[in-house]
């Protein structure tokens, strides 16, 4: 069965003695209220006992970059990594590291005719209503001219990291904490970095664009006190489980998704079985670590007692080209997820980072650009 955010609750109706129907609908409000009720304490709990920031953090040596000394608390704050294909927003949290995972081709629904033929016909009659100033009857006849909606880009999943960190009778004291992004294209990638009770922890982010892998790379100064649960989901309906030690995710996009200034009574639709039509979609998540123990189960990947931890996340979804059906003439992703990380599996984290420089070398192995001496006038006027 599917999971999804939003499919939590049915609605069942029974007959009652008197003749009159009782929807479950009314039974499910009074679970859902209790459900945010305990959830709305455990956050306050949660909240009085959040990290304390302390000390200040190092500028980096890097002066093309950007660098911030809290985590992110929304979406806007958080950072970006790809190599065009494959993305991530990394919000750097430290109980709970968040990268929001991006594919370029997760959309819902599928080819379908959007000619409209009242579209040639209407703008005649839309010219003589403005010409007799009936203005709002011209906007509203000018709306046959449009076609029907279009289909929605989509947020692929989440990568979520839960962290041990060591218990205290207050907050936990959090120094010198600091997030990066590099804008250096011949590094690229995100960085984070702080302090717990001596300990430095440091992470390194960012998306392999001859390999099409995202890696995440963690490390602790001391041996054995990286511990942390790996997690994906996704807004979308999907199902994880465990496979080969890898963590799994296989989801499905709807087959229509209205927009959200568009009232309607069923907005979001998808398949009624697993395999209808909708864009299928895989992520693939291994871990390696240097010491300690590495579980993967079905809901999530364990890390323990680490000194240092690679993350290796690979992605594909059914995308065939723009003419065929994502759901009956898809692709298959789940191989296509599993080769990328098979060949990427066995190469040292060195070996990743030093090929982030292909991307801009693939830009100027053919020489300058044609928009390099427009450039080149751009910055000498902006330097005089």
């Amino acid at each position: 069965m599917f999971r999804t955010r939003a499919g939590l609750f049915e609605t069942h109706e029974q007959e009652l003695p008197d003749g009159k129907f009782s929807s479950a609908t009314e039974k499910c409000s009074q679970l859902r209220d209790t459900v945010l009720t305990i959830l709305l304490v455990l956050t306050t709990r949660v909240q009085a006992a959040d990290p304390v920031f302390t000390g200040r953090a190092v500028s980096p040596d890097q002066l093309l970059s950007l660098w911030y000394s809290r985590p992110a608390g929304e979406w806007l704050e958080a950072v970006p990594i790809g190599n065009g294909r494959l993305g991530g927003m990394v919000y750097g949290g430290v109980t709970t590291e968040r990268i929001g995972l991006k594919k370029d081709t997760p959309w819902s629904g599928g080819p379908k005719d959007c000619d409209n033929p009242q579209a040639l016909k209407t703008p005649p009659e839309v010219r003589c209503l403005i010409f007799e100033r009936k203005y709002a009857e011209a906007h509203q006849l000018g709306k046959k001219m449009m076609g029907p909606y279009t289909q929605t880009y989509l947020p692929m999943g989440d990568l979520v990291l839960t962290f041990e960190i060591p218990r205290s009778s207050g907050p936990t004291e959090i120094r010198d904490y600091r997030r990066m992004l590099d804008l250096d294209l011949d590094r690229g990638g995100a960085d984070l970095r702080y302090t717990i009770d001596d300990v430095v922890y440091m992470r390194e982010m960012f998306v392999s664009q001859p390999d099409q892998i995202l890696v995440v790379r963690l490390t602790a100064s001391r041996p054995g006190t990286l511990g942390f649960t790996a997690r994906l989901g996704s807004r979308l309906r999907f199902r994880t489980q465990a496979k080969d030690n890898v963590l799994v995710l296989r989801g499905k996009a709807p087959v229509n998704l209205d927009p959200n200034y568009h009232s309607s009574p069923n907005p979001v639709v998808y398949a009624t079985t697993d395999d209808g039509e909708g864009m299928s979609f895989e992520c693939h998540l291994r871990a390696s670590a240097d010491e300690g123990t590495i579980t993967v189960k079905d809901d999530a990947l364990r890390i323990e007692h680490a000194g240092s931890v690679t993350l290796l996340l690979s992605a594909a979804t059914s995308f065939n080209d723009c003419h065929r059906p994502p759901g009956r003439q898809g692709k298959d992703p789940a191989p296509i997820a599993a080769g990328l990380l098979a060949a990427a599996a066995g190469k040292p984290p060195r070996r990743f980072a030093s090929s982030l420089a292909a991307r801009q070398r693939l830009g100027t192995a053919r020489g300058p650009s044609r928009w390099q001496p427009k450039l080149e006038a751009v910055t000498s006027w902006m330097d005089s």
